[in-house]
């Protein structure tokens, strides 16, 4: 029929939506400061565009698939960033984390017939200890980026509702103009 939905002059009651939006999640913790951005803008498709730490490269297509899903049309931006947490300088590693290195470089001295206790100072020195957030193992950042992905595309939804509901607006008030000028 000629009224149906999307046809000029239809009064459809589907909200509309922008393609320009925005959406974050965040998780601190004592080791790891993680955000998940989510930017949109106008496209006549969807194209996706990642920047993920090392980690999480091999999740590419799951991130996209989530997305997708959310998002039909629009240049998507997705960001992870990963870091270590800023408040009280560097992260000190948990005890368990010095005991598996400790136990780690008395077997290395041993394998190579060194001689001698291990200082805590040898101890401290050892890399993996202060591995930043960046160097985060992907079993690490892998499930918090799969919690906090819904939450940032909610944001970006939300997001693109609001703003398509401001440029409805809009547009209702400019039709109201001209159908005031044609009577």
């Amino acid at each position: 029929s000629a009224g149906g939905a999307g046809a000029p002059g239809s009064r459809s009651r589907q909200p509309m939506n922008s393609m320009t939006g925005f959406g974050s999640a965040a998780l601190r913790d004592r080791r790891l400061d993680l955000e998940v951005e989510i930017r949109s803008v106008n496209h006549r498709f969807f194209l996706l565009k990642q920047s993920l730490p090392e980690g999480l490269a091999r999740h590419e297509a799951e991130i996209e698939k989530q997305v997708r899903a959310r998002t039909a049309r629009g240049s998507v931006t997705l960001s992870v960033r990963a870091k270590a947490p800023r408040d009280g300088g560097p992260a000190l590693p948990d005890l368990e984390t010095f005991k598996a290195v400790a136990g780690r470089l008395k077997q290395a001295r041993r394998a190579l017939g060194m001689k001698g206790d291990l200082s805590f100072e040898e101890v401290l020195l050892a890399p993996p200890l202060w591995q930043g957030a960046a160097g985060a193992p992907e079993e690490d950042l892998w499930p918090r980026v799969r919690k906090l992905l819904p939450e940032a595309l909610d944001g970006l939804a939300k997001s693109r509702a609001r703003e398509g509901a401001q440029a409805a607006a809009a547009l209702k008030g400019h039709l109201a103009a001209i159908e005031a000028r044609l009577e």
